[in-house]
């Protein structure tokens, strides 16, 4: 009631929504639950056909790019959480009456929900319009690419704010943080405020003397290997199935979040479980646990005070080494300063080659394409946030792709001939400054394609 959330008005045969508690035990960050909990709509009994309901989260690399600014200027981050945040978004534009839970006390009356509750199919996109709603009223801009990230200017870019759902990411400048962050206090009902070490939807992110990091240990801690009964080659059961994607799931998330280093490795093992799998592919998963807690303390550093002055991306890519004939990529982008030779990684994206190649040059160039779609977004970001463009220098240890990009001489695959010319054409138009080869030893996306 304190959120104005509902009107309760009379019973005249409305059609009403139901709703149920939902209980669960709540992990706080000591490693303690607390009891939780939350009325929740059954928004699938809702007739409405045509609605909005997406709402935009921050993506990963944005995240990444935050902490490479916060370190290049010596911000400190921090993040807050807003209590009951659904709660506090838009008014709604429609009527939806729904049944009050007995715990009201209001007898035969109903509710008329004036805001989305939890359940509520555009709840959620409710929550991020209030928000961008409010922090636009207090001079923040919004990418358009990027929609929940946002920056505020004075004098320079002077602070960010990453959303995702009900947890802000923030740093920047005391004037900014007294203008916008002590102003967010009064407009929403915050949880907590935490400084470094905290963890950010699921990153744990310190500041330390000379750097921050990023990294997961706490969560693979959690992680354990499933259990392996009989011979190696038999069939699994169904719960080892339902088991063992689980256990695939856990690695994934945290190869895409944190540990670039396993992402072959879990992609290639998720992608051979089927109907005629094996007790091999659990064995694998857990020799790919093992490995992990063997090198449990590995983090994404970001030095600071560096002074970016180019985007570098390792690109490569195997000829059909999946176990479906197919050809795997991937690409790994930094924010370089040349001057002390340190980087902040700020993504990576392995994918399996879009289309049927005929040669490791094919499977490379598209590899490449890939690479270069992803620097132009960065570049694109970085310039949005702070005013400044970024060169883009792209890396391949395919002799042929370097040499066919520099040759006159068109390759014999008369597919590839369109993706190389387009290559050229983006080299001749600075949109890329600088095409590198490199020996097959020091190709770091190495660990996104192969074993």
């Amino acid at each position: 009631s304190n959120n104005n959330v509902y009107t309760v008005v009379p019973n005249e045969g409305q059609q009403t929504m139901q709703t149920r508690w939902v209980l669960t035990m709540k992990k706080q960050e000591n490693g303690t639950f607390i009891p939780e909990a939350r009325l929740v709509l059954k928004g699938f009994n809702e007739t409405l056909e045509k609605y909005e309901s997406e709402s935009p989260v921050i993506s990963r690399d944005a995240i990444k790019l935050f902490l490479s600014i916060c370190a290049s200027l010596g911000w400190d981050p921090q993040s807050l959480d807003v209590k009951t945040a659904f709660l506090q978004g838009k008014m709604l534009d429609r009527d939806i009456f729904i049944r009050a839970p007995k715990e009201l006390g209001i007898g035969a009356s109903i509710l008329k929900l004036n805001k989305a509750v939890y359940g509520l199919k555009d709840a959620s996109q409710q929550w991020y319009l209030r928000v961008k709603e409010e922090l636009l009223k207090l001079g923040m801009k919004s990418c358009n690419f990027e929609p929940s990230l946002f920056l505020w200017r004075k004098n320079g870019l002077s602070g960010l704010i990453c959303v995702h759902v009900d947890d802000f990411l923030f740093s920047g400048t005391e004037e900014f943080k007294k203008s916008v962050i002590n102003a967010i206090f009064s407009i929403f009902n915050i949880g907590s405020t935490s400084a470094c070490p905290f963890v950010f939807t699921g990153l744990k992110i310190k500041n330390e003397e000379r750097m921050l990091s990023l990294s997961q240990k706490h969560y693979l801690e959690e992680i354990g290997e499933i259990d392996v009964i009989g011979p190696n080659d038999r069939r699994i059961t169904e719960s080892e199935k339902s088991n063992l994607r689980g256990l695939l799931g856990k690695l994934q998330w945290l190869a895409g979040q944190s540990r670039p280093d396993i992402v072959f490795g879990a992609n290639s093992i998720a992608g051979e479980v089927d109907n005629s799998s094996t007790a091999c592919q659990m064995i694998s998963a857990n020799k790919l646990v093992r490995k992990l807690k063997f090198n449990s303390d590995v983090a994404l550093k970001y030095p600071k005070g560096l002074k970016i002055d180019s985007i570098v991306v390792y690109c490569d890519a195997s000829f059909r080494n999946l176990s479906n004939g197919g050809s795997q990529g991937g690409h790994i982008v930094f924010l370089y300063d040349s001057k002390s030779q340190l980087c902040h990684c700020v993504g990576w994206t392995p994918r399996k080659i879009r289309r049927i190649v005929r040669s490791t040059l094919g499977a490379e160039t598209l590899s490449f394409i890939d690479g270069i779609d992803s620097a132009v977004h960065t570049a694109k970001l970085y310039e949005w946030l702070t005013g400044k463009s970024l060169p883009i220098i792209m890396v391949t240890d395919s002799y042929n792709l370097y040499a066919a990009i520099k040759s006159t001489k068109m390759v014999e695959e008369k597919c590839l001939r369109i993706e190389i010319g387009s290559i050229k054409e983006m080299i001749e138009q600075k949109a890329i400054k600088q095409v590198k080869w490199t020996k097959g030893k020091n190709q770091i996306a190495d660990c996104l394609t192969k074993k």
